[in-house]
């Protein structure tokens, strides 16, 4: 089976296979009038997330599951407001009317089908929709940052990302290891937003501009609360700085503790997502990688 579009650029034999199988299933889920160029997008996107982010060792099945969670992440994200009501106002067993609900069920039955516990994963991606939901109904003039932080933990997607790929690797913690756990989880999704923030801020500009939904944005938030873009991009940098370093000791501490594999997943999501930002510059991060230089020495090894 050929690439829908081969003009993407490709990293691999793999990344085209795992593209190719998404597309499938994208378009299982498209709904009438979608263009047939933009599923392809959606399958190359979540594909180059995935093969990017996974951890060591990830077969091509994994892989598939992988990206099908980034897909879910982008519908949601793309999603009408009020499919987003609908999706958490749907009953327990009610039918998939939506592309995003479609996804999301497929999804949660090919991993219970494959003998894993979906549990964590349908709590996260519930939890991820709600502060989705939440965000579009911010009054952006009053938001302040401990908001920010609330919501943009869960709506970066990487939560649901690493409840998938413990489910395939069937990853478990004593709950003596709990505050460990949560402490690196924290910091992960700390450094995807801060890193994201950097790279989007030039689309993010844009879209202000024409006067479209402003979506949240560290740096933007910081501007308009200091006035000063150089000083809110310096701030911003600085926390990656600070963050990376409190992420690598956590991730040590997760180590100790003989929690190696969970650390590993969090380390390559983390430095995955720069990488990913860095690739997918020309289709979606105009300028992103002078900023997101700082970020690559904070998580040198």
């Amino acid at each position: 089976m050929s690439s829908p579009l081969p003009a993407f650029t490709f990293l691999s034999d793999r990344h085209r296979e795992v593209t190719d199988r998404l597309h499938a299933r994208a378009a299982d889920y498209s709904q009438r009038g979608r263009a047939p160029s933009r599923r392809a997008l959606e399958a190359y996107l979540a594909a180059t997330y995935d093969l990017l982010c996974a951890p060591p060792g990830a077969t091509v099945d994994e892989h598939e599951f992988g990206a099908w969670l980034c897909l879910v992440v982008f519908k949601a994200d793309d999603a009408p407001t009020d499919e987003l009501a609908a999706f958490l106002a749907r009953p327990a067993g009610a039918p998939a009317t939506t592309e995003l609900a479609a996804a999301h069920d497929d999804l949660l039955s090919a991993l219970a089908a494959a003998g894993r516990d979906t549990a964590a994963l349908r709590s996260s991606l519930h939890t991820m929709v709600e502060c989705m939901l939440a965000e579009r109904t911010l009054d952006r003039a009053s938001l302040d940052e401990s908001h920010y932080w609330r919501l943009r933990h869960h709506t970066v997607g990487g939560p649901a990302y690493v409840a998938v790929w413990a489910a395939l690797r069937d990853l478990s913690f004593p709950p003596s290891a709990r505050p460990q756990q949560g402490r690196a989880d924290r910091l992960a999704s700390a450094l995807l937003s801060l890193t994201n923030d950097l790279a989007s801020l030039a689309r993010d500009d844009a879209s202000a501009a024409r006067g479209e939904p402003d979506d949240l944005n560290l740096v933007r938030l910081r501007t308009r609360r200091d006035g000063s873009r150089p000083a809110a991009l310096a701030r911003t940098l600085a926390e990656v700085r600070d963050t990376a370093g409190a992420f690598t000791a956590a991730c040590d501490a997760l180590t100790a503790a003989g929690l190696a594999a969970y650390a590993e997943l969090l380390r390559a999501l983390v430095r995955g997502n720069l990488a990913a930002l860095e690739h997918l510059e020309p289709l979606r991060y105009a300028g992103a990688r002078a900023l997101l230089e700082p970020v690559h020495a904070a998580l040198a090894p």
